[in-house]
């Protein structure tokens, strides 16, 4: 044997070995658990630097629930901590992801279908319609497979979105009965049977609490139809009545009231422009199909009063209602910074918690019943007078593109 060939022998040993040394850990190494308490035991109540730098090495070191507990630290010491602000809501944003990911995945991945042509090419009466039961769904429709999967894909996810806006639960063995039928006529029937009365000819959708009256089965339905013509898409009319139901569980959960018209129809007009892209679920969109009515409103100054809005009633809200209760949320959830979410949050609370009392309930005439106490305990949630917060309105509204 030659010296090169025992050279070449013995390095391919010592590679060998160090490839096995490569993946034993030291006996008495130190699990990153082990490591970060110590960190952690080494901090100073007020040491703000420090909670941050913890955080950022938890996030690098995959401990993810110990990196957001370290953020949300830096944060109770200074509500202002961009940096913190930013690494916490990425990682909360990429659990969100994760869980859409899963929910697509269970429910046949999303095809995009519902607002496209194609999806009714079967011509199926409703007698055959097709019927897919999910953990809070039993969805039932006469378009095609990829339409039905699309359906549970895209309000599981919602659903989940809700929960998490919200805090929502349905009440356990309770599930959400979705039908879309093929076109209007099929679904003006299905609105028939539902309620025994009929639909109005503008109606997209439909969400029928089992309370209501005409009812009689019991259950809770969400009823819209498709037509890729009409501009008000499928998806926004599902995601729309699917806020609403949302409400409705937050206000079986609280004992509490309807919100507020306005309240109720700004969340509705505000989640409507979500949309499933790929395997997530981006909200908190400009919702294109409102904004452009608001912005001419507030330019040629025919928006309805801010003070007057927070107290209209049902009767009064009709279509040009609509634009301003989505740039409102829109508004309170990122104008000036961010700096109302926290008062529309309050205000939310308010309503949980039956401080905004209602009259006429069921009637066109339903609405705050004080509406002067009602205006100062929104302009206490916001912590600002009505007037200032319409004028920051008006101007952030104007500046969306």
């Amino acid at each position: 044997m030659g010296l090169f060939e025992s050279n070449k022998r013995i390095i391919f040993c010592l590679v060998g070995i160090l490839m096995v040394l490569s993946h034993l850990s030291p006996v008495n190494a130190k699990s990153n658990e082990e490591i970060y308490q110590e960190k952690l035991d080494q901090l100073k109540p007020d040491d703000m630097d420090g909670y941050y730098k913890l955080g950022l090495w938890c996030k690098q070191n995959k401990l993810l629930e110990q990196a957001k507990i370290q953020f949300s630290k830096v944060l109770e010491l200074d509500p202002k901590h961009k940096k913190a602000r930013q690494d916490l809501e990425s990682i909360i944003q990429s659990e969100k992801d994760a869980k859409i990911a899963e929910i697509i995945k269970k429910y046949g991945f999303y095809k995009g279908v519902l607002d496209k042509p194609g999806a009714d090419s079967e011509k199926l009466p409703w007698e055959k319609a097709r019927e897919k039961e999910t953990e809070h769904l039993i969805v039932k429709t006469n378009l095609s497979v990829d339409a039905l999967n699309d359906l549970c894909c895209l309000l599981e996810c919602a659903y989940f979105h809700y929960q998490d806006l919200f805090s929502c639960e349905q009440p356990q063995g309770e599930k959400l009965r979705v039908m879309v039928t093929k076109n209007k006529d099929d679904y003006q029937k299905i609105y028939y049977d539902v309620t025994g009365t009929n639909s109005s000819p503008s109606n997209r959708g439909n969400f029928i609490p089992a309370s209501f009256p005409g009812n009689k089965s019991g259950q809770n339905y969400l009823l819209s139809f498709y037509d890729p013509s009409l501009q008000l898409l499928l998806t926004f009319a599902l995601l729309h009545e699917c806020t609403h139901y949302a409400m409705f569980l937050l206000g079986q959960k609280y004992c509490c009231s309807q919100p507020p018209i306005w309240f109720n129809e700004g969340w509705a007009t505000y989640c409507e422009a979500s949309r499933l892209e790929g395997k997530r679920l981006v909200a908190n969109c400009i919702n294109q199909k409102r904004f452009p009515f608001i912005k001419d409103a507030i330019n040629k100054r025919t928006y309805i009063k801010l003070k007057d809005f927070i107290n209209c009633s049902a009767a009064e809200y009709n279509n040009v209602y609509y634009p301003e209760g989505w740039s409102l949320v829109y508004f309170l959830v990122n104008g000036q910074g961010g700096k109302y979410k926290t008062g529309l949050q309050s205000y939310m609370e308010a309503w949980k918690k039956n401080k905004i009392a209602m009259s006429g309930e069921g009637t066109g005439d339903y609405s705050p019943q004080d509406k002067p106490g009602h205006l100062k305990l929104f302009e206490e949630c916001m912590s600002v007078p009505i007037d200032k917060l319409e004028k920051e309105w008006e101007e952030y509204i104007l500046q969306l593109k």
